[in-house]
């Protein structure tokens, strides 16, 4: 999600001063400090982290640093500290404002970045919805955005939404709302009609979009967050061997009604593995999960440099992997 993409909530105002947001990591700059991207705000947004509000102890920071420069795919939770608008961007699609976003993680508690990874995960699939139905209708992703998501987002900070749906229950969360109101929209006893009425939508979005809540309903998408935080280090072999084994854990098949796996940092040292599933599958959810971390302590625990030993963690017994990863490290031998 690194990039340009669409906004999840709003391309008019930056993300609310003290609220924690995700960051998906690019760079570090020459002062030591994290350049990146919010992707719920797409291209609205420049993140920076200075150095000194990533950890609490420096000795923490050194190591949080070495992970965040290794590990391919990293995305953390910070808090925001300071907004400063910047110059209008342009570009031959459209025009814009953007921010910079000043950052500090110190304050961050582990659960909370694992609601605010899991929030933002849920306002992804909303947001694909949304653009399913505007794809449905002839109308273009942006405009199906700010019609739904936007929207939703901008009523929900004036105080509510003018429709039968609560979303008070997030009081301090706006970004929820478009979440809760497309999961009740789902229910074979909502009046749509009447709780979607205050987005004067063009009827084919409508339509469109009541029809894919429904069958989402229906035929339940992965929803239910599923996660665990574990710590995982290599004093001999470094953080390229924490990478290796993450990414064969990565190769482990999801469980039917399950979402593929994935791995963010949690912290210096620790990453947190998670998926998503439906409500009844969570007893099934949290089995992959474990057994993917059994799965990367495994290969951190026989991990080595060379072919000849690679050929023999092969024809170890790993009974957590499944084939996939036999062909994977196969791969990596040819």
């Amino acid at each position: 999600m690194h990039g340009f993409c669409c906004c999840h909530y709003t391309d008019e105002s930056p993300p609310r001063r003290q609220s924690l947001v995700v960051v998906c990591f690019e760079r570090v700059g020459d002062d030591g400090g994290i350049w990146g991207t919010l992707p719920e705000w797409g291209f609205m947004a420049v993140a920076y982290l200075p150095p000194g509000k990533i950890t609490a102890k420096r000795k923490d920071q050194a190591k949080f640093l070495s992970t965040a420069r290794r590990t391919a795919r990293t995305a953390f939770v910070v808090e925001v500290v300071d907004v400063d608008e910047l110059p209008t961007w342009t570009s031959s699609a459209a025009t814009g404002v953007c921010f910079h976003i000043t950052l500090d993680r110190r304050g961050v508690r582990q659960e909370e970045e694992k609601t605010v990874i899991d929030r933002w995960c849920q306002a992804d699939r909303a947001a694909r919805l949304v653009d399913a139905a505007g794809k449905q209708a002839g109308v273009p992703r942006v405009q199906a955005r700010r019609a739904v998501m936007y929207a939703t987002y901008s009523y929900r900070l004036a105080g509510g939404l003018p429709c039968s749906v609560n979303t008070e229950q997030d009081e301090d969360d706006p970004k929820a709302a478009a979440i809760q109101l497309l999961a009740y929209i789902g229910h074979c006893d909502s009046k749509p009609e009447v709780d979607l009425k205050f987005m004067n939508l063009d009827p084919a979005l409508f339509e469109a979009i009541v029809k894919l809540c429904r069958e989402q309903r229906e035929h339940p998408v992965c929803s239910r967050p599923c996660s665990e935080v574990v710590d995982m280090q290599s004093p001999l072999h470094g953080v390229q061997a924490v990478r290796a084994a993450i990414s064969m854990a990565d190769t482990m098949l999801p469980p039917e009604d399950c979402a593929p796996l994935t791995v963010t940092i949690a912290g210096p040292g620790s990453y947190a593995f998670a998926t998503s599933c439906t409500d009844d599958e969570y007893a099934v959810a949290i089995d992959f999960v474990r057994s993917a971390i059994q799965c990367a302590r495994h290969h951190l625990d026989t991990y080595t440099d060379s072919a000849t030993d690679s050929q023999a963690l092969l024809n170890s017994s790993c009974t957590d992997c499944n084939d996939k990863i036999r062909s994977s490290l196969l791969s990596t031998l040819v």
